[in-house]
């Protein structure tokens, strides 16, 4: 086995350049700044295993090293049988038990099972995957928050400080993931040139003095108020500069290209290159990532997870092991967020279905009495937020006591001015919805009995 353990995105580099473009094992070794050695044993490798270039769109990562080393079986090794981790969350959540009374008990049952400290690690690790938090819009002026932080802490005057600046890219070790982006896009390989070397490119060294010297030193005494500008001027000295005759040679660059370059070359992509640049980052417990100040979902059970961001002029895109998981349009309003419903975990989602018209169509369901109070609550409150949290728990009255007691303590209730959820639920404890509602007289008679009249004061 090789001493080098190649990331899966190199290694499919490797893939790439032997399967696409051909290239010997020396060139993709330098290209990719591991040894030749490495390189044929990797290619070995996904040959023996029956590989081809592109692979396969339903490969990611995972599947791709266990094809490139499977594991061979071990007479020696034992299978640790796996705890049942959602048994150990929820006997957590029960008075005085703990993970160690836990492993205590699953230890007894699996005697050769996992350590203590394992135990523990595993457990954590999947319980990270819990419990999402959501992130909800709040409109300016709306709401206030408010808590008291338990810890004190002194004010001091502190001196300016001296601080370094990191570069926002994070770049690989060998290449800058947006210049493989380029490569990848026109299917070339790029073989990075040794430090102070200019001989192991000397063409481009030559090319560049002949820019110099006939484009850029003719320019000197111009000047130039924008980039298009410039690029024009250069333009027209770059077509006289490439059909003038080389001297040496008797024959133009562009005869050349002509005659040697332009056969060898393939077509150009359908497409062309769109520039992007790369950022590593881990996804919030919100189940967003943050670029340029905005925050953008990605699927919620990618909590906590290592991911890469690619942004162009218009797009976001999030890859999860070189897998894209989710993509944007690029929003420019720092500090707010885009959210995609499918990425949302399922009572996050309902929560945000629940909308005051829902509301009051499912209360209609009901009944009129239902509806009548469901749209009372909703009336009544200056916080709609509020008032759908309310209606929602008068709905779900109807799970427990049935849409018809709903209803009937409902019919009772708003003539009596009970425009509550905890109205209606008092009612339905005291089984007041089954007793009929005494109906009031509709005219006091003018006289009876108990009435005097004028009379008796005079």
């Amino acid at each position: 086995m090789s001493q080098e353990r190649l990331t899966m995105r190199k290694i499919r580099e490797v893939l790439r350049l032997k399967w696409e473009c051909n290239l010997s094992n020396r060139a993709i070794a330098r290209s990719c700044s591991i040894s030749h050695s490495t390189v044929g044993e990797y290619i070995h490798r996904a040959e023996e295993a029956g590989l081809s270039w592109p692979l396969p769109d339903e490969m990611d990562e995972d599947r791709l090293f266990e094809i490139l080393f499977p594991k061979s079986p071990d007479p020696g090794s034992r299978v640790i049988p796996c705890p049942d981790w959602s048994w150990v969350h929820a006997e957590l959540r029960k008075k005085s038990v703990t993970l160690r009374l836990l492993w205590v008990e699953y230890r007894e049952d699996h005697p050769t099972g996992y350590g203590y400290s394992q135990f523990c690690a595993l457990y954590r690790e999947w319980a990270k995957q819990l419990n999402p938090s959501m992130r909800l819009t709040h409109k300016a002026g709306e709401k206030v928050f408010v808590d008291y932080a338990g810890q004190t802490v002194p004010i001091v005057v502190p001196d300016n400080l001296k601080s370094g600046v990191k570069n926002p890219c994070r770049y690989e070790p060998d290449l800058n993931p947006t210049y493989q982006d380029l490569a990848e896009h026109y299917g070339v390989a790029v073989i990075p040139a040794r430090s102070g070397k200019p001989k192991d490119k000397a063409k481009a060294e030559v090319g560049v003095q002949v820019a110099e010297r006939w484009i850029l030193a003719r320019l000197r005494n111009h000047t130039f108020f924008s980039l298009t500008e410039l690029n024009q001027a250069i333009r027209e000295l770059l077509g006289p500069l490439n059909e003038r005759p080389m001297k040496h040679l008797e024959r133009s660059r562009r005869e050349f290209f002509d005659l040697l370059d332009q056969p060898a070359l393939k077509p150009l992509p359908e497409k062309p290159y769109v520039f992007a640049t790369w950022k590593k980052t881990r996804v919030n417990i919100d189940y967003h990532v943050e670029f340029d100040k905005h925050y953008y979902s990605v699927p919620y059970t990618l909590i906590h997870e290592a991911v890469d961001i690619r942004a162009t002029q218009s797009t976001i895109e999030i890859f999860f092991k070189n897998e894209r998981v989710a993509s944007h349009p690029r929003v420019k309003s720092p500090g707010r967020h885009t959210t995609l419903a499918e990425h949302m975990p399922s009572a996050h989602q309902k929560y945000l279905e629940w909308t005051p018209e829902r509301l009051v169509r499912r209360a209609q369901s009901i009944g009129p009495h239902t509806a009548q109070v469901v749209q009372g609550i909703l009336d009544s409150s200056k916080h709609p937020q509020q008032a759908c949290r309310s209606c929602l728990g008068l709905l779900r009255l109807a799970k427990r006591y049935g849409e018809d007691r709903l209803e009937a303590a409902c019919r009772r209730a708003f003539p009596a001015d009970i425009i509550s959820y905890k109205g209606v639920k008092n009612i339905l404890e005291a089984n007041l919805d089954q007793v009929e509602p005494e109906e009031a007289p509709d005219v006091v008679p003018e006289s009876h009995e108990n009435v005097r009249g004028e009379s008796y004061y005079r």
